[in-house]
């Protein structure tokens, strides 16, 4: 059994990770008002990409530069779902949008063991030796320290950019309405690309910070995004810092669960997953625009 302590540590990085997916959830969604379900995909090729290059037999690739390639591959991505759902974005209510994030998502799944194998994989972290940090024993790790600052500066930087910037301001307007928007000179294309291109960069990242913690795996993009997704709705999907309370608290969720079910059978303890989509079903139940999110009313 772990400690409270142990498991409050393990929860907050693996919860500064499903807040960032979810951050990139939400930054899609508070612009267009779409989700995108190839989210977890987007992770997951970021991550395999960087380790590719990395581990390359022929010329490694220092880390960082990997990171970097990485990151411009899921914007890419990124930028071509953005072209696969434009043509719905214009009619409201449409559900053309989620035939196209899911079949890029489908996509993307099937294609990768083509180019990578379906068992897990070692992926290299910035500190090979993770030494606890001094003062807190093996509380924390290194890794775990370096996870949970980089995801929180990460955070800080979206909600500064949506909160204070030219940039912000576009998304909100496109939001609210792209016709009004586009009479004031917002350019509501680039404006929802900017938003499929950040939500990319800001996966890829959360790809690289998670997949040291467990290991990179094909599968992995379905179990982020969808735990990525779950945090959004928890948290309020239109809301940023909604979105980033929603992934600490699924973190936390998630560590904990397995400790409390071992109290109740060692079985029940290795399968968390289905408890935590009854909290999902919970929160859409009870409500369901989220802890932090704007309840929406229906016109009548």
């Amino acid at each position: 059994m772990k400690t409270f302590l142990q498991v409050i540590a393990i929860g907050l990085s693996q919860g500064a990770v499903y807040a960032l997916v979810a951050l990139g959830i939400t930054l899609i969604f508070r612009t267009t008002r779409i989700l995108n379900f190839a989210q977890g995909q987007i992770l997951m090729v970021a991550v395999f990409v960087s380790l590719t290059l990395n581990q390359n037999a022929l010329k490694s690739i220092p880390l960082p530069i990997a990171w970097l390639i990485g990151i411009g591959v899921a914007v890419g991505l990124g930028v071509l779902i953005e072209l696969g759902v434009r043509p719905t974005l214009k009619h409201s209510g449409s559900l053309g949008w989620i035939l196209a994030t899911v079949g890029m998502a489908t996509i993307i799944q099937f294609i990768a063991p083509y180019f990578w194998p379906a068992d897990d994989r070692l992926y290299p972290s910035p500190f090979p030796n993770d030494r606890g940090i001094p003062g807190l024993g093996s509380l924390f790790s290194q890794r775990q320290i370096f996870t949970i600052v980089a995801a929180f500066l990460l955070m800080l930087g979206v909600d500064w950019l949506y909160n204070k910037t030219k940039l912000g301001r576009a998304m909100k307007a496109v939001a609210i309405d792209r016709d009004a928007a586009a009479l004031m000179g917002i350019s509501a294309k680039a404006t929802v690309r900017w938003a499929f291109i950040l939500s990319a960069a800001l996966t890829a990242i959360a790809g690289f910070l998670v997949a040291p913690l467990t290991f990179a795996n094909i599968a992995m993009g379905f179990d982020l995004g969808v735990k990525g997704f779950v945090a959004a709705v928890l948290g309020g999907i239109d809301s940023a810092r909604g979105a980033i309370a929603g992934g600490i608290m699924l973190g936390i969720f998630e560590a904990a669960l397995p400790q409390v079910l071992d109290l109740v059978s060692p079985n029940l303890a290795k399968y968390p997953l289905p408890f935590v989509f009854a909290l999902f079903i919970l929160v859409l139940v009870f409500r369901p625009q989220g802890i932090f999110g704007t309840a929406i009313r229906e016109a009548r």
